[in-house]
C-alpha cells in the first residue's frame, strides 16, 4: 500500500512539471516549426551503402521530422508479428534441445531485443527460469534468431517446456 501510495506521489509530481514546462515553454505554433529539406541526391558509388538521415513531412502534432532510416531499404516498417513468430519458430528445436538437457517443465518468457538490421541484440530470461542453467541456455538460442529487416523491435516471447 505504502509503494502504492509513493507511486503516486511521484505521478503527481512529474505531471505537475510537466504541466509547468508547458506553461512557461509552450510549444511554438506550427508556421514557427524548424523543418529540413530533403538532402540531394548522392553522387553513384561503388562504396557500400550506409544509414542515412531521412526527412519526412512533418504532421501537424509533430515537433521535428527527422529519422535515421537505412539508405538499402527506402522506407523501413515494424516487424509483422507473423515475422517475430517466424523466426521464434526457427529456434524453437534449440530450445527443445534445452529442455531436453535439463528436464524442467514450465513456460520460459523472454524479452527480445531486435536489431532493425534483423538480428537479436539481446535476449534475458524472466520469471522461474532467470539466472538458471535452463534460462541461459533459452537465451542463447533465442540471440541466434534472424529476422527480416525492420524498424526493430523489444518484445516478450514465451516458450512451452514440456
Amino acid at each position: 500500500m505504502k509503494s502504492l501510495a509513493l507511486a503516486a506521489l511521484a505521478a503527481t509530481y512529474w505531471l505537475t512539471v510537466a504541466t509547468a514546462r508547458l506553461i512557461l515553454h509552450p510549444p511554438p505554433p506550427a508556421a514557427e516549426r524548424i523543418t529540413f529539406a530533403p538532402p540531394p541526391a548522392p553522387a553513384a558509388s561503388s562504396a557500400p551503402r550506409g544509414r542515412v538521415l531521412r526527412v519526412r513531412p512533418l504532421p501537424p502534432d509533430a515537433t521535428c521530422a527527422l529519422d535515421w532510416g537505412d539508405d538499402r531499404s527506402p522506407d523501413p516498417k515494424p516487424l509483422r508479428k507473423s515475422a517475430l513468430i517466424a523466426g521464434m519458430k526457427a529456434v524453437r528445436p534449440q530450445v527443445d534441445a534445452c529442455y531436453a538437457r535439463e528436464d524442467v517443465p514450465g513456460t520460459a518468457i523472454v524479452n527480445v531485443k531486435i536489431f532493425p538490421d534483423g538480428s537479436v541484440r539481446s535476449a534475458t530470461v524472466t520469471g522461474r527460469f532467470r539466472l538458471t542453467p535452463m534460462g541461459t541456455c533459452v537465451e542463447a538460442a533465442v540471440k541466434t534468431a534472424r529476422f527480416p529487416p525492420s524498424l526493430g523491435m523489444v518484445t516478450r516471447y514465451s516458450f512451452q517446456l514440456r
